[in-house]
């Protein structure tokens, strides 16, 4: 008999796989049920900031939850930055599986997160119920507008530390929100993070978004930001184009964080997504 969902303070669980050390937090246990699990935005963003949301989400589809953190390589000095990527990406995968067990989970990435999600459904034999992207990059090259922003703010050239990306951050945060942005959001998204670890992933993860082929498609739910100032609009059609097949959302007054911009909207549109596929099990 399966146990009773319980809703649990969030602790993080800590696994080396591989030479990464993989850390996650599991605010619900239900052995037996479906997992969704997050992956956050930029490398080096602590999850929680996606916390109050996946809670709800989760709470409303009766799915576990994980939230898991960039992993981090240990010893990857020496080792060519493409092969450091493949090496990556087994240990994503394989943090998957063992986060999900015997269910393919339901994968949910943020922003440079979705772009890690493509290229496992592209490059490997990915698992997964469904893929919920959120502002998704079909480039890294930020609008017009947002470089025009970021340039008035004088900021610096290089970052050279944890404390110099966190004052960066900091700083440039609000270009990112079409509404004004709250305190709690901007704790949230700057308390802790790890950038000096994992930024070596943005000299990686440059390309233009390349569409799978069909027989790794998985149901894959796009959400914009109609009001996204970090990425041009033409970003939406060039994943509208590669990914003709899949389901492409426009949240009105929002920018880059749905999930603080615009909860309710964002809950609606995953949850009626999700109404319309059938889970499967690994075999």
């Amino acid at each position: 008999m399966l146990k009773a969902r319980k809703d649990t303070t969030p602790s993080h669980i800590t696994e080396h796989i591989g030479r990464f050390r993989c850390r996650w937090l599991r605010p619900f246990q239900a052995p037996g049920k479906t997992t969704a699990i997050i992956l956050p935005g930029g490398p080096g963003l602590a999850p929680e900031y996606m916390l109050p949301w996946a809670r709800r989400f989760a709470r409303r589809r009766g799915l576990n939850l994980a939230l898991i953190e960039y992993p981090v390589i240990s010893d990857g000095e020496a080792i060519p930055p493409a092969q450091k990527y493949e090496l990556y990406k087994d240990a994503l995968l394989a943090l998957f599986k063992r986060i999900a067990g015997d269910f393919p989970p339901i994968l949910i990435g943020h922003s440079f997160a979705c772009r890690v999600l493509l290229d496992l459904q592209a490059s490997r034999d990915l698992e997964a119920n469904a893929l919920i992207l959120l502002n998704c990059p079909a480039t890294f090259i930020s609008s017009a507008s947002f470089r025009r922003a970021a340039k008035k703010l004088r900021l610096p050239a290089s970052i050279e530390s944890e404390k110099s990306f966190r004052s960066y951050w900091e700083r440039i945060l609000p270009l990112y929100f079409h509404v004004p942005m709250k305190k709690s959001w901007e704790r949230a998204l700057a308390r802790r993070t790890s950038w000096m670890r994992c930024s070596w992933l943005t000299d990686i993860v440059r390309d233009e978004v390349s569409a799978p082929s069909r027989d790794r498609d998985i149901p894959t739910l796009f959400v914009h930001g109609a009001n996204d100032l970090r990425f041009p609009k033409a970003n939406r059609n060039i994943l509208r184009n590669a990914f003709r097949e899949s389901t492409h959302v426009s949240l009105g007054m929002c920018g880059h964080f749905p999930m603080f911009e615009t909860p309710r909207n964002l809950l609606q549109e995953a949850v009626f997504f999700l109404d319309k596929i059938k889970p499967c099990v690994r075999q």
